[in-house]
């Protein structure tokens, strides 16, 4: 884990953009029915825009609230740090996924026509 305010920055941002590429190439596969070639370079185009966010969300709201949560759990120097790790890791992702996926439709999709509810159900016309 991060000792300093620097690393932790350093951290996150190499956090933010691998985990942000993944999901990028993860995303766009899908659109396109499978795994290409021209994904990878497709996908860098979505990272400095999708980085952004992603380390705004991970800086300021996710990952203090998976900290907090997490210390909540576990008493940091009294418990193993491992699942201290592994807490803030899971809260993080399961944070992070919803939120970064609805960035995306919101700047990459249709998202006048995008269905937001959760049951995947449109309102009849």
């Amino acid at each position: 884990m991060p000792q300093t305010k620097k690393q932790e920055i350093v951290y996150t941002v190499m956090m933010v953009c691998v985990m942000v590429y993944g999901m990028v190439c993860y995303n766009i596969a899908l659109d396109v029915d499978g795994m290409q070639n021209f994904i990878f370079a497709a996908a860098l185009s979505e990272l400095p825009i999708m980085g952004v966010i992603g380390f705004l969300l991970d800086t300021f709201l996710v990952g203090p609230t998976a900290m907090r949560i997490a210390t909540g759990w576990f008493t940091p120097g009294k418990d193993k740090q491992v699942f201290l790790v592994a807490a803030i890791s899971c809260l993080s992702a399961w944070m992070m996924c919803p939120l970064m996926s609805f960035f995306a439709t919101l700047f990459f999709k249709d998202s006048h026509n995008a269905n937001f509810s959760p049951c995947g159900c449109r309102p009849q016309r």
